[in-house]
């Protein structure tokens, strides 16, 4: 038995080291396996990512959004994804880039790059016309002399390109071409713009002659300030083409005591009479005129190789000109052809009497909407009897006493608020609520728009107040200035270029202190906030031979220079019609008298009587200016059409029945009784 278990123990042995061997080699195993599972540990996975958006400034924007991630490990992992977008990114346009990341529990990690493009749709804007005239034989077409684009957030400009053309210039025809402006951030805007190519019907001689005397006419319906302007400057004009050899003659001609006199004349000429070479106009008379072939293109001067436009001369050059008055010349007609050039404009402000307003106020702002403004009305009313005795007063002190007849009678229809122009009043109003006046069709036919729920509701809120707003008819006067300055009223809304009307003072003492503040506008429509731009341009007539038209050319170009814009703007209170001269230093001294303090009379300021007046009209015209130039983004015209002046006559004794209607009247009758007055009296004429 012992031999036996000794040879089992020998045995046995083999077996056991195989069992150790074995063993051994498991646990390798299963040591080598956990070895290659940290080996082996794989990256994670973004997913769902999107390499490239594009947003709006403003807009809200999850960099993480639509975005997971998986761990073949771990697992779901998406709450571990970070990213390095900056939100304020979004407040800016621009092309940014940022990272998304993530990371498993074995620090391994994903990584992805997003562009984010911050854009706007509709930040770029395109300001060029809708139609232009080329005339053959004039200086090379240029398709951008016209054409601007500018980012309307930063105001910076845009480039713009001619990215399609389809036209001609050396034969009569019609085209068209696009062009576009897009800047860093994708914001792209697309405009065509309509090509007639004609050819010139009467010819522009390479020089004037000299020695030969040449003259012409200009015709114009202006008071005596604005007509002794014109005179001189014919007179310089005449003194710089003599020293050049040159021997022109002049003849400045009012011919209408007003601007329908002169249109009346006009047409009165074209059935028989005689022509001048320049006339005086308003848009709605260019198209008329044009009509009547009275008039002549203006694109073959302006754009011609010798005596067109310096474009080199930045004072000098054609689109040096306002735009938005160049542009009101372009739509009196279909084509964008040049009938006429600005000469004279104006807009409208809040003229009022300071010294009352900074009572009321006591530190405010002057009011901004119409709402505002009349909330001051029980205020004002309640002080009537007390502002009447002290403009009486001070009256009286300047040596042309009221009388207590006269006092009565302003207490009796004292108004606080006044708007000079009825026709103006009801267009202007119109557009601030949000309504339409008139528009031009494809034809060329005027559209009378304004008999619609808008405009009634604008008549309805004026008509309404028409105890506290009123026009100058409720007195029988002709113009706000003349019920102003006796205290009949303590705003009057009116023209810039009649501002000057509105000084209060009488025998070199001054009656009131006067602010001006811009053009009011409705609250509830903040958005279609609007003031109007007016006043006359210059067109040339058939009249004459082609020297005689190239001379007269000459003074009309001369009347838009820099320097006589610049005079005449400080001269009249009227807006320049170039932009270089509102940087000019000396527009801007005349500007600086705005803040000039004016003390009570002449004599305090050691002048005499008509330097006080002078000075103090200087200074209203120089506020006017400056609140003028704070609101052109904000000024509009109509496009012109034939009747287009009949109708803005109808629409104004529309609203005076409106205003005017007696305290107990009905005013929806009024109102529906007045619309369609100007419905009927301007169907009449408008084609």
């Amino acid at each position: 038995m012992p031999a036996l278990k000794d040879k089992e123990k020998e045995e046995g042995k083999p077996y056991m080291k195989r069992i150790l061997t074995i063993f051994t080699l498991f646990a390798s195993l299963v040591l080598l396996v956990a070895c290659n599972t940290k080996v082996r540990n794989t990256a994670p996975e973004l997913r769902g990512v999107v390499t490239s958006h594009k947003v709006n400034v403003g807009d809200s924007f999850d960099p993480l959004a639509g975005i997971t991630a998986y761990d073949k490990e771990d697992g779901d992992i998406t709450k571990n994804i970070t990213s390095t977008f900056n939100p304020t990114w979004l407040q800016e346009a621009g092309s940014y880039t940022f990272s998304v990341e993530v990371s498993d529990k074995e620090g391994e990690k994903a990584t992805a790059t997003i562009t984010l493009v911050v854009g706007r749709v509709s930040a770029i804007r395109i300001i060029a016309p809708d139609a232009l005239t080329y005339y053959i034989g004039s200086k090379e077409f240029n398709p951008l002399e016209e054409v601007r684009a500018y980012d309307e957030l930063t105001g910076e400009s845009v480039e713009v390109t001619v990215t399609d053309e389809d036209y001609v210039t050396h034969i009569a025809s019609r085209g068209t071409y696009t062009v576009t402006a897009e800047d860093e951030t994708g914001a792209k805007a697309v405009k065509t713009i309509s090509l007639t190519v004609k050819e010139m019907d009467y010819t522009i001689p390479n020089t004037l002659p000299k020695g030969e005397q040449i003259e012409i006419t200009l015709w114009h319906s202006n008071g005596s300030t604005i007509e002794t302007a014109i005179q001189g400057y014919a007179e310089d004009f005449v003194a710089l083409m003599a020293a050049q050899g040159y021997n022109i003659k002049i003849n400045i001609v009012k011919n209408g005591s007003n601007y329908d006199e002169l249109r009346t004349n006009v047409v009165n000429a074209l059935k028989g009479g005689e022509l001048p070479n320049i006339v005086q106009n308003y848009p709605d008379h260019v198209v008329e005129y044009h009509a009547n072939n009275a008039i002549i293109s203006l694109n073959p001067y302006i754009h011609h190789p010798i005596h067109g436009y310096n474009a080199n001369n930045p004072k000098e050059a054609f689109t040096g000109i306002v735009e938005n008055y160049r542009e009101e010349q372009r739509r009196t007609n279909l084509y964008g052809d040049y009938l006429s050039l600005p000469f004279n404009k104006s807009t409208e402000v809040v003229v009022y009497n300071k010294d009352v307003f900074d009572h009321v106020l006591a530190g405010r702002p002057f009011p901004k909407t119409w709402q505002d403004l009349f909330a001051l009305a029980p205020d004002l009313i309640a002080m009537k009897d007390q502002i009447v005795a002290d403009v009486a007063q001070r009256w009286q002190a300047a040596g042309t006493p009221l009388t207590a007849d006269e006092q009565q009678v302003i207490k009796d229809k004292f108004t606080p608020f006044t708007y000079d122009s009825s026709a103006n009043a009801f267009i202007t109003l119109t557009r601030q609520f949000g309504g339409t006046y008139t528009s031009r069709l494809a034809d060329g036919k005027g559209s009378l728009d304004f008999q619609n729920d808008i405009t009634k509701e604008m008549l309805t809120f004026f008509g309404e107040n028409r105890d506290i707003f009123t026009v100058p008819g409720k007195w029988d006067a002709n113009y706000a200035s003349d019920v102003f300055k006796k205290g009949n009223t303590l705003v009057a809304i009116g023209s810039t270029a009649g501002v000057r009307y509105n000084t209060p003072t009488e025998k070199g003492t001054k009656i009131f202190n006067v602010g001006v503040a811009p053009m009011l506008y409705d609250k509830d429509s903040p958005a279609s906030r609007a003031v109007i731009q007016q006043g006359t341009n210059m067109s040339l007539t058939t009249k004459g031979t082609d020297v005689e038209k190239l001379a007269s050319w000459y003074f009309l170009k001369y009347l838009t220079s820099h320097d006589v814009q610049r005079e005449f703007g400080i001269v009249t209170g009227y807006s320049p019609i170039r932009t270089s001269v509102y940087t000019d230093p000396l527009y801007e001294e005349y500007l600086a008298n705005a803040d000039k303090e004016i003390l009570g009379s002449n004599v305090e300021m050691g002048l005499t009587q008509t330097e006080f007046v002078n000075l103090y009209q200087l200074k209203v015209k120089a506020m006017a200016n400056k609140v003028a130039m704070k609101q052109t983004q904000y000024q509009y015209f109509d496009i012109p059409f034939i009747g287009s002046s009949k109708t803005r006559e109808a629409v104004g004794i529309a609203f005076d029945r409106v205003i005017l209607a007696a305290p107990g009247a009905n005013l929806d009758t009024e109102i529906k009784n007045a619309l369609q007055y100007a419905i009927d009296e301007a169907n009449k004429v408008v084609k």
